[in-house]
């Protein structure tokens, strides 16, 4: 049995950060060999194959402060009986750099780096990567790597518990609590108001889509910058002025967001980048667990969800054609039913935590067979 260390962000509550749910969501489900998490002192281990390690203070926020980094840095440096380190993060060349050091300290240790977020350019991405295995969630991400100058790398996909359903009660209790219609179809946007244009497209389609339909339109977007508010600020003034906000709802971090996702008739995601996002969005994949169909931009890696017939794909920044394939969902409740069924049946495949875990399972043991 092996010892893994899940270098990441706290794994612990608020469970609103993907990475951070990923390294959760395998622990949970492992079968074969022992964990420790980073979290705070008395937390809760995510399973009974692990224990928590005490590195932070509290929770953090979206970006991780300098003293967090400092906590990390220092476990690391610490002597250990762990066998692997797992590192959960997007490449940057100060967590790069730290990690080669570690790996040139501690030779005897493996390391592997799951790439929770694509980065924006592979210029010289060559030069960040540090680990014996790298782990792409999609297989556009890992093509653009091997071809970018970087060896050792495998595709294992994003991972949610596909055997968990909401319940009708809970779907209709998050309507009433939020305040939204019972008996109306209900569209969610639950990406970004930045790092593309998605959120900005959504509000373009509303005059069509609400002129066409008694829907009404959720954006339940996470606040992580400034800039992420301003943008909240102008869609919602924008939507003001043609007349919308009877049917219109904007809700920020929400604790129950599964249930909303649950709640929902169609989830839309017309995102040309997913910069600063997982590759393939575990909002997307619950909302496949609870047989929703999704409309996404027809783009890589985004567009690898529709492997099965899912959802609908459209061109990016095209509000008329996301208004036109939302609406066609809305009018054909046989289509939506259909794609539910491929869609939970994809994720129970693919995308479910005992899967996935599995699958890092056996790249461990592919690791400690090799040092």
């Amino acid at each position: 049995m092996a010892r893994i260390l899940m270098v990441s962000k706290p794994v612990q509550p608020p469970w609103d950060d993907s990475a951070k749910n990923l390294a959760r969501d395998l622990v949970r489900f492992a079968e074969r060999h022992h964990y420790r998490v980073m979290g705070l002192r008395g937390a809760e281990a995510p399973g009974p194959r692990a224990s928590v390690d005490p590195v932070y203070k509290g929770t953090g926020a979206y970006s991780p402060s300098l003293g967090q980094n400092l906590r990390v840095l220092g476990r690391l440096f610490r002597p250990d009986d762990c066998d692997i380190y797992h590192f959960f993060f997007a490449p940057n060349p100060t967590t790069s750099r730290a990690a080669r050091w570690v790996r040139w300290l501690k030779r005897k240790k493996r390391l592997v780096h799951t790439i929770c977020s694509a980065p924006a350019s592979y210029e010289g991405i060559e030069r960040l990567m540090f680990a014996h295995r790298v782990v792409a969630l999609s297989e556009s991400t890992r093509q653009a790597l091997l071809e970018n100058g970087v060896p050792h790398v495998v595709r294992i996909p994003p991972a949610i518990d596909a055997s968990t359903r909401v319940t009708a009660e809970e779907k209709r209790a998050v309507r009433a609590a939020l305040g939204l219609p019972a008996d109306k179809p209900l569209v969610l946007y639950a990406g970004d108001y930045q790092f593309s244009s998605a959120a900005d497209t959504c509000a373009r389609s509303l005059p069509q889509l609400l002129g066409s339909s008694d829907a009404h339109f959720v954006f339940a977007c996470r606040i992580k910058q400034a800039l992420s508010r301003l943008e909240e600020q102008r869609i919602k003034t924008w939507v003001q002025e043609r007349g919308l906000t009877d049917r219109v709802h904007f809700f920020n971090e929400l604790e129950g967001i599964q249930h909303l996702v649950a709640a929902a008739t169609v989830q839309v995601l017309p995102a040309e980048s997913l910069y600063a996002k997982m590759d393939i969005p575990l909002v997307l994949l619950e909302s496949l667990r609870e047989e929703v169909p999704v409309v996404i931009a027809d783009v890589l890696p985004l567009a690898e969800l529709l492997e099965r017939p899912v959802g609908l794909a459209v061109p990016p920044e095209a509000p008329g054609r996301l208004a036109e394939a939302v609406l066609e969902l809305l009018g054909s409740v046989e289509m939506r039913r259909d794609m539910g069924r491929e869609g939970r049946a994809l994720v129970r495949r693919v995308y479910d935590a005992s899967v996935v875990s599995a699958a890092y399972e056996r790249l461990y043991d592919e690791l400690l067979m090799e040092g």
